[in-house]
C-alpha cells in the first residue's frame, strides 16, 4: 500500500505571523499606551471636578450628623429636665435612659447606643445588682433556708415560707419587696416538689405584687419578669409569650436592667421556637446585644470613654459621640458610607465611585485611590475615600473619541484575524482533502489490485494449460468466483463509503432470520478463512431459526462480513474467531438481536477505542504495512447499525483481543 505524507502548512502559518499577526500586535501596543495616557491626564481632570462636589457632599452628610447627634443630646436634656423636681428622681432618671435607647434605635439611624452619667460611667446597658435591698432577718426565713439548701426538705421548706409570708404585712414598698422574695422561694420550691400549678400561681403572685407597687430602680433585677418568663416556660403559649414581649419592649413603664432584658428577650425567642411561635419579635434585641458585647470587651470599651469626634470599635461599627459626651452611637461603617454615596451621586459620562469610610489611621486604603480626605466635627477621626469602580475602562466611558476608535480598529483586526483564521483553515481542509482522495485512490488500487491478479493468474494458467484437467478447471473457477465475491465486497465498501458521505445510502427493509445473515456472512468469507487457518466457533441459541428482526439483510451482512473479517485481519498466526448470536431485553432500550465477534488478537488501547470506527482509521502503523484493508470497515458497520437504530460495543484489551457487538432492535426502525 502506497504512503503518503501529508502536506506542511508550516509556511503558511509562518507567512500570517509575519504578514499580518506581528503589525496587529505592534498596533494593539501602541493603542493601549496612548490610552493608558489619555486616562492620566482624564482621571487628573476628573479628580479636580469630583474633589469639589465631594466637598459639597461632606458638608451636608457631617452637617446631617451633628444634627442627629445633637437633636438626640437635647431629647435626653429635655427628659432629664422634665423629671426634675419628681420626689423619684432616681428612677425617673433610670427611665429617661432606657427610653432615650429605645427612642434613638427606633430611628434606624444607628445599630446600637451607649449612654453615659455625667460622672463618665455607663447609664445604659447598665449591669444587674441585687434583686432586693430589703433583707428578711425573721427567725422562721433563716429555718425555711436550712431546710431547702441543707436538709433538702422542700416540702417542709415551703410550708415554712407560707407561714413566713401570712407574717409580713404589704403595706410599703420595702415589706412588699420581702414579699417578693417569699414568693420567688415558694415558687422555687413548688417547682422541686413538681408542682407545676402551683409553680405558675407563685409566678403570678409574684407578677401581681411588683405591679402593685411603683416602678423599680433599673439597676436593680426584676423578680416579676423573671416570673413572668418563668410561666412562658411552664406554659408556652401564644398568650404568655405575648405578655412578655409586651413587657420587654415597654422602656417607658417597665424597668429592669439591660441585662436582664437581653437574657429574658433570648430566653423568650428559644421558648418561642420550640413551641413553634415564629412572629415574636424585639425590636431591641440586636441592639442591646451590640452594646453590651462591646462593654465586655476591657480594650474595646477603652476606646469609647466618651470623646469629640469619631472612634472605630470594631470592624463592622464606628462609635460617634454627642457634644456633651454623654451618648455614644455605635453606627454600621456600610450605613455611614451608604449616606455619604446618596449624597454624593455625581457622575461624569458613566464614570462611578465606590466610596468609603475608614479610621484616620487606618492605612489599609491603597495610595492610588481616586480621593482621602480626612472629615471632622463630630466625624472627626475618620477619613471619606473614594475610588472607581473600574478604573481600567475609566477613559473609555470619558472620551468618546477614544471609544469609537478602539472599537473601531478592534474590529477591523477581528475582522482581519476572522478572515486569516478562515482562509488558513479553508486552506488547510483543502489539503486534507486531497490527501484524503490520494488515500482513498491508493487504498482502492491497493485493494483491487489483490482479488484481480489472483484472478488473472487462474484464467492465464486455465489458457496455457490446454490439458488442464476438468476437476482443476473447477477448482479454479470456485477459486475465481470466491475472488469475485471478495473483489465485490470491496467494491460495494466503496460504494457504500461514497453514499455514506453524500447521505445518499437506501435501506430497504424487511423480515431477516439472524441464522441466515450469519450463514450468508461466512459462506462469503469461508475461502478466506480455510486459506489463513482460522478457527471459527459459532454459537447459535436452540431456536436460532425462530429469531426473526426487521432489518436490511444486505446491509447487515456487510456489516457481518467486515467486523469477522476485521477479527481474522489482527488476529494472531493462531487465528480464533468466536461469532455468538443471542437475544437480550431490558426495561430501559427494549429487546434486541446480539452479533458478537470475538478475537484474541492485538486488542486495542483505550485511546484508539475512541477512534476505530473514525473513517480510515489504522490502529496500527505497522500493520498498515502487513494488513489488507482501508479502514473503512468498522466504519461502514457502525454507519449500518445506526441506520437500524442500533449500535456496536466494543471491548478490547491491549495484546488480548476484542469483541464487537452489533446490537439492532427487533423492530428497526426505516428513518
Amino acid at each position: 500500500m502506497l504512503i503518503s505524507t501529508k502536506p506542511k502548512i508550516k509556511p503558511y502559518l509562518a507567512a500570517l505571523c509575519l504578514g499580518f499577526v506581528l503589525p496587529t500586535l505592534c498596533i494593539m501596543w501602541f493603542m493601549y499606551h496612548s490610552m493608558q495616557n489619555e486616562r492620566i491626564a482624564t482621571e487628573q481632570k476628573l479628580k479636580s471636578i469630583y474633589y469639589k462636589d465631594a466637598l459639597k457632599s461632606l458638608a451636608a452628610v457631617q452637617q446631617l450628623w451633628n444634627s442627629r447627634t445633637r437633636s438626640y443630646f437635647e431629647q435626653q436634656a429635655s427628659d432629664t429636665n422634665s423629671n426634675t423636681g419628681n420626689t423619684s428622681s432616681t428612677n425617673n432618671t433610670n427611665q429617661n435612659y432606657g427610653k432615650l435607647f429605645s427612642e434613638i434605635i427606633q430611628q434606624d439611624y444607628v445599630d446600637s447606643v451607649i449612654l453615659w452619667k455625667p460622672d463618665g460611667q455607663v447609664a445604659y446597658p447598665n449591669a444587674t445588682t441585687n434583686t432586693s435591698n430589703a433583707p428578711i432577718k425573721h427567725p422562721l426565713w433563716q429555718k425555711a433556708q436550712h431546710q431547702e439548701f441543707y436538709l433538702k426538705q422542700h416540702a417542709q421548706a415551703l410550708q415554712s415560707y407560707k407561714k413566713l409570708k401570712a407574717l409580713i404585712p404589704k403595706y410599703d414598698t420595702q415589706h412588699r419587696q420581702k414579699q417578693a422574695k417569699i414568693l420567688l422561694a415558694m415558687a422555687r420550691n413548688a417547682y422541686k416538689l413538681n408542682q407545676l400549678k402551683q409553680t405558675g400561681l407563685y409566678y403570678q403572685q409574684l407578677v401581681d405584687t411588683e405591679q402593685k407597687q411603683q416602678a423599680l430602680d433599673s439597676n436593680v433585677r426584676s423578680t416579676a419578669m423573671d416570673a413572668r418568663l418563668r410561666i412562658a416556660e411552664l406554659n408556652p403559649n401564644e398568650e404568655n409569650l405575648r405578655a412578655l414581649a409586651t413587657q420587654l419592649n415597654d422602656y417607658q413603664h417597665k424597668q429592669m436592667p439591660a441585662s436582664q432584658r437581653l437574657f429574658i428577650a433570648q430566653r423568650a425567642l428559644a421558648v418561642a421556637k420550640q413551641a413553634g411561635i415564629d412572629h415574636l419579635t424585639f425590636p431591641t434585641i440586636d441592639a442591646e446585644q451590640l452594646a453590651q458585647n462591646i462593654l465586655k470587651n476591657k480594650q474595646t470599651r477603652a476606646t469609647l470613654t466618651p470623646r469629640t469626634g469619631a472612634t472605630t470599635v470594631n470592624s463592622e461599627h464606628i462609635a460617634l459621640h454627642t457634644k456633651d459626651k454623654r451618648i455614644t452611637l455605635l453606627v454600621n461603617k456600610h450605613l455611614l458610607a451608604d449616606t455619604f454615596t446618596d449624597e454624593f451621586q455625581h457622575s461624569y459620562s458613566g464614570a462611578k465611585l465606590n466610596i468609603n469610610i475608614i479610621s484616620a489611621n487606618d492605612n489599609s486604603a491603597s495610595a492610588e485611590v481616586f480621593m482621602k480626605i480626612p472629615l471632622n466635627d463630630r466625624l472627626e477621626g475618620l477619613t471619606f475615600v473614594a475610588d472607581w469602580q473600574n478604573r481600567t475602562t475609566l477613559h473609555d466611558s470619558i472620551t468618546a473619541k477614544t471609544w469609537l476608535f478602539l472599537w473601531t480598529g478592534s474590529m477591523v483586526i477581528a475582522i482581519l484575524i476572522i478572515s486569516s483564521i478562515y482562509v488558513a483553515y479553508y486552506m488547510n481542509r483543502q489539503e486534507k482533502l486531497h490527501q484524503l482522495k490520494n488515500d482513498v485512490v491508493a487504498t482502492v488500487s491497493h485493494e483491487l489490485k489483490t482479488p484481480l491478479t489472483s484472478i488473472r493468474l487462474l484464467i492465464d494458467n486455465m489458457l496455457e494449460d490446454s490439458d488442464c484437467p476438468q476437476q482443476t478447471v473447477r477448482e479454479y473457477i470456485e477459486i475465481i468466483s470466491r475472488e469475485n465475491i471478495r473483489l465485490t465486497h470491496l467494491v460495494d465498501n466503496f460504494l457504500t463509503y461514497s453514499r455514506v458521505e453524500r447521505d445518499q445510502h437506501n435501506f430497504y427493509f424487511d423480515t431477516v432470520q439472524a441464522e441466515q445473515v450469519i450463514d450468508e456472512s461466512l459462506e462469503v468469507l469461508a475461502e478466506k478463512f480455510k486459506q489463513q487457518n482460522v478457527t471459527l466457533h459459532k454459537i447459535m441459541p436452540k431456536n436460532s431459526d425462530e429469531i426473526l428482526f426487521e432489518g436490511d439483510k444486505d446491509m447487515l451482512k456487510t456489516a457481518l462480513i467486515n467486523l469477522l473479517d476485521n477479527a481474522c485481519k489482527y488476529s494472531s498466526d493462531d487465528k480464533h474467531i468466536t461469532l455468538e448470536c443471542q437475544t437480550i431485553y431490558d426495561h430501559k432500550n427494549g429487546s434486541h438481536i446480539v452479533f458478537s465477534v470475538t478475537d484474541k488478537g492485538i486488542g486495542l488501547s483505550k485511546k484508539d477505542c475512541q477512534r476505530v470506527f473514525n473513517r480510515f482509521f489504522r490502529a496500527d502503523p505497522y500493520l498498515n504495512r502487513k494488513t489488507e484493508g482501508c479502514g473503512l470497515g468498522l466504519y461502514i458497520a457502525a454507519y449500518i447499525a445506526r441506520a437500524h437504530n442500533g449500535r456496536i460495543d466494543l471491548q478490547s484489551t491491549l495484546g488480548q483481543g476484542s469483541t464487537f457487538s452489533l446490537l439492532i432492535p427487533t423492530t428497526a426502525s426505516t428513518d
